[in-house]
């Protein structure tokens, strides 16, 4: 038990006053969170408590002590009843320990963790309990949250997996439908997820953290399937945007491999070292040739056998280069090979525990196609599987000069930074919330929030803040219109303005940064992202510096 003390009890002078005896223990009780009781032979009377009641509890000891029912009258009515069944079993059971709610004066309930010992005479009658009260309030407060955030999430996966089965047997029109759902699950997934990332930046229990890091594992899967639906509808319709440059396959196949070595440490995999020559260039577009053998490896990774191993080797073969990946797990039947790349068919592997979406593939494949390459696989039951890309080999691009780090570094000390007023125009609640909490770790910042459109615009006329954050899809007004307007007007165009939006479609985000956006920012947020951004444009003097992103 972790008790909060006060500044040292030693007095300048040595030893302190308040080390002898009982005035110690007062003194320490006094600071405890903890209630210290005593029951008579009666159970229902309460012969002792100490002092510090009044301030944990809300009731001094005149108001406990000789008084019949006066402690358990004030646990809750719900408790009440298995509380009372608890504490008769006590003579047999030697100790009984529970949590329940107490009512304050004011009604206010606050969680008590209990714990009473049968107080016994010398011939083993029991003339008594032993007991002590703990405040968990806060506690119990967490794991509601926890609970409140497990039970949304189980509810947004029953409603994608409903939406997924019905795409499977939908034509082109699934994918659009998905796509405007994007929306409706990115913004209460952002409220999910960003809760979730500040709870995790708090001294939290083992058990309390383990239940955030399975918030932050399951929304993260969720948003990954829907990032992948978006990309295999973005495909499907023709609208998906590449950059094709040359590339530099060596190195994006080194930092694919250094992004899932804990992958394969988890799973007891060997990441042998791969085997290239270097200088290969391709077209291609680098992030997405990326994502493509992240999702190759990752599969080889978690479909392999324990203590199996994947290689990567990248091959010059005419005027292409192939990279290939080759595991060592139970391969795939040869009956199997075609619906290898059909979405949403994991060949019967959602019946295991090995997680996944039966997206990677047939997304990998569209995007190798994309680029003006292919994919292909050879597999041997019982021995492993080879998936390769094939891309056009490209011309040695001109070397160009690296750019110099910024001087200085070392921590920011924010509580010394000039003072900043940002202006958010978000009408859901939810989300200004959570954006209100993470400001809190830029203590010389000043939020203002508009729930509406006009009145946003009218706040940003009236204050002119140094920065602006604008949700786009408002109750009035659009927020590009809001957009719009402040760069057409003199007296706010200069205003720095990021986009918060659950639209992460790329047209929209080129079609906000175009007209006049500096940054945009989807939904839901990346604490540390958004943070470096608010930097970047609040303080753009010390930003450059070293910082501690989470605050």
């Amino acid at each position: 038990m972790n008790v909060p003390m006060n500044p040292p009890l030693a007095s300048e002078g040595g030893a302190s006053s308040m080390t002898e005896g009982a005035g110690f223990t007062e003194s320490l009780v006094e600071r405890a969170p903890v209630v210290f009781y005593r029951r008579g032979a009666d159970l229902d009377l309460v012969a002792y408590v100490s002092a510090n009641s009044a301030r944990v509890l809300g009731y001094g000891p005149a108001e406990i002590v000789g008084r019949p029912g006066a402690w358990d009258e004030r646990i809750h009515d719900e408790d009440r009843r298995w509380y009372r069944r608890s504490l008769e079993s006590l003579a047999q059971s030697g100790q009984t320990e529970a949590e329940y709610r107490w009512l304050r004066p004011d009604g206010t309930p606050i969680w008590l963790h209990c714990i009473e010992y049968p107080d016994r005479d010398d011939k083993g009658g029991l003339v008594g309990t032993l007991g002590y009260a703990t405040d968990v309030t806060e506690r119990m407060t967490v794991l509601a949250v926890l609970r409140g955030a497990h039970a949304e999430m189980q509810t947004l996966n029953e409603d994608l997996a409903q939406a997924r089965d019905a795409a499977e047997t939908a034509n082109r029109a699934k994918s659009e439908f998905l796509s405007g759902m994007s929306h409706e699950i990115r913004t209460p997934l952002n409220a999910i997820l960003g809760f979730a990332q500040l709870l995790g930046m708090a001294r939290l229990g083992r058990d309390e953290q383990e239940g955030v890091d399975e918030i932050l594992k399951g929304g993260q899967h969720l948003l990954s399937l829907v990032d992948e639906v978006l990309d295999i509808a973005r495909i499907e319709a023709g609208n998906l945007s590449l950059s094709i440059e040359p590339v530099l396959l060596d190195e994006v196949c080194q930092e694919c491999i250094a992004l899932v070595q804990p992958l394969a440490s988890t799973n007891d995999v060997i990441l042998d070292d791969p085997v290239f020559d270097e200088g290969h260039f391709v077209r291609a577009d680098r992030q997405r040739v990326k994502q493509v053998l992240l999702n190759l490896l990752s599969n080889a990774i978690k479909y392999n056998r324990p203590r199996g191993s994947v290689t990567l080797r990248i091959q010059a073969k005419g005027e292409q280069v192939a990279v290939s990946v080759r595991d060592t797990g139970m391969g795939i039947p040869r009956n199997k090979m075609e619906a290898l790349f059909k979405p949403f068919d994991r060949l019967g592997a959602e019946q295991t525990l090995i997680e996944g979406t039966g997206l990677g593939l047939a997304l990998s494949r569209r995007l190798v196609e994309a680029m003006d390459g292919r994919i292909t696989v050879s597999s041997k039951p019982g021995e492993g599987s080879v998936f390769s890309v094939h891309l056009a080999v490209a011309e040695v691009p001109e070397p160009v000069a690296a750019p110099r780090e910024a001087e200085g570094g070392g921590e920011i000390e924010f509580e010394r930074l000039p003072e900043r007023t940002i202006i958010y125009v978000e009408d859901n609640l939810s989300n200004l919330k959570l954006v209100e909490h993470i400001l809190e770790r830029r203590p010389r910042v000043k939020l203002h929030a508009a729930l509406q459109g006009r009145m946003g615009l009218d706040l940003i006329r009236q204050h002119h803040p140094e920065l602006v954050l604008l949700d786009l899809n408002l109750a009035d007004i659009d927020g590009a219109d809001v957009l719009k307007s402040l760069m057409e007007d003199p007296h706010t165009a200069g205003i720095p303005v990021v986009v918060i939006s659950a639209d992460a479609t790329e047209r929209r985000v080129q079609e906000l940064i175009e007209a006049g956006a500096r940054d945009y920012l989807t939904k839901p947020l990346d604490v540390g992202r958004f943070l470096s951004v608010l930097d970047s444009l609040l303080w753009p003097e010390v930003s450059t510096k070293t910082t501690r992103r989470s605050g």
